[in-house]
């Protein structure tokens, strides 16, 4: 499941954070609002991120772990993900216009979010410090914990963990939007 989310995150804001630089003259010339291009690159990704979870479902299933109730809490925790990763994205795709490099940074810093999730280790097995900064420094963390809760179980399923991922979620998405829509027009100018 971490790899899973992680390379959605990775995959999804490389290819529609360029999306500007790469279609500067439709997105300039046409009538369709800009934020549609970005989810249309987004949803194809998203679509690969559905069944690469559907084939973590089956394998929760095979195992036992399976449970349509879980399920049922999954699918706010997977719009919140996809909106905080919007939010991401649509920040991307500002930034790009503006400094070139920032394409070749962020590709390094997702990298490293590979690392820095709990992913191959739990978060009870870091010190207490470094537990912390994982949890509240990287923002996957509480939607990876919550989804494993869902697909695995074996611990009591945490509330807090859960809401703190879904209002990770909505604010990504809203300050992403709102730079989206306020740098826009000066960002394509610039692309």
């Amino acid at each position: 499941l971490g790899v899973v989310f992680v390379g959605f995150m990775t995959t999804a804001t490389n290819y529609a954070g360029r999306v500007f630089l790469i279609n500067r003259d439709f997105v300039l010339n046409s009538p369709a609002f800009r934020e549609n291009l970005i989810i249309s690159v987004l949803a194809i990704h998203v679509y690969k991120f559905l069944i690469e979870l559907i084939c973590c479902g089956i394998v929760s299933a095979l195992y036992g772990f399976f449970s349509w109730k879980s399920m049922l809490l999954f699918l706010p925790l997977f719009s919140a993900y996809i909106a905080f990763i919007l939010g991401i994205t649509m920040t991307l795709s500002i930034l790009y216009c503006f400094a070139r490099d920032i394409e070749h940074i962020w590709a390094l810093l997702s990298r490293v979010f590979l690392f820095i999730t709990p992913i191959f280790y739990a978060l009870h097995q870091v010190s207490p410090f470094a537990r912390k900064m994982i949890y509240f420094m990287n923002p996957i963390t509480p939607f990876l914990i919550s989804t494993r809760q869902l697909f695995i179980g074996g611990e009591a399923f945490n509330w807090l963990v859960y809401a703190h991922s879904l209002l990770l979620g909505g604010s990504f998405f809203i300050a992403g939007y709102s730079i989206f829509i306020v740098f826009e027009n000066i960002a394509l100018e610039r692309a």
